[in-house]
């Protein structure tokens, strides 16, 4: 399955939550300097959805806030569901 999310880097509060833009919303602490931003969104993606890192993989995207991602394995429709809408 393919998802966009949007990373937003530098974030106080790191969380996997809300939409912006169409896409998935992840705020994460790192910098975007050297992908930091990118592969902690990704870890954070990962976890939100009860699955390895190795099941998420960045597809495009990589020096922009908006990126699309292909998740290997089962993700519920409701947990895609509780993420977009939780804040």
């Amino acid at each position: 399955m393919r998802l966009r999310i949007r990373v937003q880097p530098g974030s106080r509060n790191p969380h996997v939550g809300g939409t912006r833009d169409g896409a998935l919303e992840i705020r994460v602490r790192a910098r975007a300097h050297e992908g930091k931003a990118t592969e902690e969104a990704l870890v954070a993606l990962a976890r939100a959805l009860d699955l390895p890192r190795s099941s998420v993989e960045l597809v495009s995207g990589a020096a922009s806030r908006l990126k699309t991602v292909e998740v290997a394995g089962e993700v519920s429709e409701q947990r895609l569901v509780e993420l977009r809408t939780r804040r």
